[in-house]
């Protein structure tokens, strides 16, 4: 029996772009989000590198500065996105460079994207930003898409875009 949450957010518009750039989450439920940015505002360069075997890189889903989604991997499939956090979680890149924060048609896009998400699978009760998963802060990732690079600024998004809806989903530590 499949659960899902009851009430169903509709998954926007999206361009498939096949990556092969993943492996199978072997039967673990997928339990967070993670939240990227590229370093790039190129979609076509940053879509080509996540599908890549060299890179060895991957992710779920682009959005690039116009609101455009592409999804590179399946859900039910791991992306390579997120060191050590792989198997449980939805990588979501947003195209971004140095100090760029998210257009406002990126912003309903992953918001739209990550209430989707939510109500697809009721497993998720986490949503963070890619730095936020390790103690050391080794990347700046998400950088500054959400206005600032500290965990504040992704917890007001979270506040005022997912908890509405979501109240389950725990904001980042």
């Amino acid at each position: 029996m499949c659960l899902k949450y009851e009430k169903q957010f509709p998954k926007p518009e999206t361009t498939y772009k096949k990556s092969r750039n993943y492996s199978s989450r072997n039967g673990v439920p997928i339990g967070q989000i993670v939240y990227h940015y590229t370093t790039s505002n190129n979609t076509d360069g940053v879509i080509s590198w996540l599908c890549n075997p060299r890179a060895q890189v991957s992710a779920h889903y682009v959005i690039d500065r116009s609101g455009n989604l592409y999804q590179l991997v399946k859900d039910a499939d791991r992306a390579w996105h997120a060191y050590g956090n792989n198997v449980d979680s939805i990588g979501i890149e947003v195209c971004a460079e140095g100090e760029d924060v998210m257009t406002e048609p990126q912003n309903e896009t992953l918001k739209a994207l990550s209430l989707h998400l939510l109500s697809e699978y009721p497993t998720i009760d986490r949503v963070t930003g890619h730095r936020f998963l390790y103690k050391d802060n080794y990347t700046d990732c998400p950088g500054n898409i959400f206005g600032r690079r500290d965990i504040d600024a992704l917890r007001v998004w979270i506040s005022q875009h997912i908890l509405p809806d979501f109240k389950r989903v725990r904001l980042p530590q």
